[in-house]
């Protein structure tokens, strides 16, 4: 069974079209591509940290400080948290203001997302898809990743690349099918599986193959609820009941009876 955290990061590569090793151009796009869903701020802050909003999104905030590598790992760090971590100790660290029991587990969750949040850097800049074709003695270059990192990947994953065979179990791409209004103006309708009702509607404002080709990545790529926010401005909303008096119709009419009303007034 292919690990979670290399299928995710994986989709994520082919929501990015991204078929080499990563640039730091790349993270850049990995932030722009969770537009929506994050909000990307510099400060004068010591480390990169998150921030996790009652809404499924997050607000992640960067050292003004990191430049170059270091800027680009903590990119990819953070963008990781918000994607595969769990959230929980931020939470529970709320609650150990009440109960400072609290803060062990908030501590222990800590941990394990860091943990998580590792292996999809290592799954970033070392794709599982890539070892299996490249010289050893290239990935230091091809990665910029230590030795240690390097082999500690190769033993982990070479040879065992995730064959990706279908969308994710996790993922929006199980909850939506795409449909085509080819009328104008064209647009993509994504409408639950079992109803009718399109839930979106995305304008084709480039060619429909390649619109179409992104909305169904980022649906293999994103959880429902993190499709949800990135598409927030492509939801079918509910239109506003109008209620307008007959009477008030006639008299819009220029009916008759509305004008000899107004007469004998």
């Amino acid at each position: 069974m292919i690990h979670w955290v290399e299928e995710r990061c994986e989709m994520v590569r082919v929501a990015l079209c991204l078929a080499g090793f990563p640039t730091a151009w790349d993270a850049e796009r990995l932030e722009a591509w969770l537009e929506g869903c994050v909000t990307i701020r510099r400060a004068a802050i010591p480390r990169a940290c998150i921030r996790y909003r009652e809404d499924g999104g997050a607000v992640i905030t960067l050292p003004e400080h990191l430049t170059e590598r270091a800027l680009e790992e903590a990119r990819v760090e953070e963008c990781g948290h918000y994607l595969i971590g769990s959230g929980l100790a931020a939470f529970q660290r709320a609650a150990g203001d009440v109960e400072r029991r609290y803060h062990r587990i908030a501590r222990s969750n800590e941990v394990k997302d860091e943990a998580v949040v590792r292996q999809f850097m290592q799954a970033w800049f070392l794709p599982s898809s890539l070892l299996d074709s490249v010289p050893a003695d290239e990935l230091p270059r091809l990665s910029g990743c230590s030795h240690e990192i390097i082999e500690t990947r190769l033993q982990a994953v070479r040879g065992r690349a995730p064959a990706l065979t279908e969308p994710p179990r996790w993922s929006a791409a199980r909850e939506y099918e795409l449909q085509l209004r080819s009328e104008a103006p064209m647009a993509l309708l994504l409408v639950p599986r079992g109803t009718r009702h399109p839930e979106y509607q995305i304008l084709v404002t480039r060619s429909y193959a390649e619109t179409a080709f992104q909305v169904w990545a980022d649906l293999c790529a994103l959880t429902t609820g993190e499709f949800r926010l990135k598409y927030a401005f492509d939801a079918v909303r509910p239109g506003r009941r109008i209620e307008i008096p007959f009477e008030t119709l006639l008299e819009w009419g220029k009916h008759p009876s509305c004008v000899q009303r107004r007469v004998r007034l």
